[in-house]
């Protein structure tokens, strides 16, 4: 009775198994690159006192519910200073600091998001 080896059909299977994992790697990261593909510019300010529910969500980090309750707090009494914002359930030191730099008391809201293509990678 013969034995065969097995170890070349093993062989043959873990190398199969490397390449496709290899393949799925590099597939994985170019879709990454894609998505990334481009970053988000915000420019102009928000009036807290006067911005429209959609404009209020332009701003990092504010969704609608943010959006929602910064216009309740305002219906009540108007913002003095946007640090006020603080106040606001769900509106951290964190997320003011993101956003202080786009947000004013007065004025007209001039805030606008635009994507910047990311450089083409060679």
């Amino acid at each position: 009775m013969k034995h065969r080896s097995v170890f070349p059909v093993l062989s043959a299977i873990l190398f199969s198994l490397f390449l496709a994992a290899g393949v799925l790697m590099q597939a994985g990261a170019a879709q990454a690159a894609r998505k990334g593909a481009s970053t988000v510019e915000i420019s102009g300010v928000v009036n807290i006192n006067t911005a429209s529910q959609a404009k209020l969500c332009m701003l990092p980090g504010i969704g609608q519910k943010k959006a929602q309750a910064i216009i309740e707090q305002r219906a009540k009494k108007p913002f003095g200073q946007p640090a006020e914002l603080l106040q606001i359930k769900g509106i951290s030191q964190k997320l003011f600091s993101r956003i202080k730099n786009f947000v004013v008391t007065a004025g007209d809201t001039t805030l606008v998001r635009r994507r910047i293509p990311a450089p083409a990678q060679n």
